[in-house]
């Protein structure tokens, strides 16, 4: 996803998909920056029972349909 998605499924608790896999909503969106100075954008989302969080590569999830 862009960060435009991202930063949408984030502000409408969207359900999202990561590796096949459907979590609840993103809980929170971050930008580190590599050695080089590129950006990274991360998402941490939380699983549909609401007990465990996975941070993940913003570009890696995936809207639901």
């Amino acid at each position: 996803m862009t960060f435009k998605e991202l930063k949408e499924a984030f502000m409408n608790d969207s359900p999202v998909m990561f590796r096949g896999a459907e979590y609840k909503k993103i809980t929170c969106l971050s930008f580190k920056k590599d050695r080089e100075g590129h950006v990274i954008e991360t998402a941490t989302l939380i699983d549909p029972c609401g007990r465990s969080e996975v941070t993940v590569l913003g570009k890696e999830v995936e809207q639901c349909d």
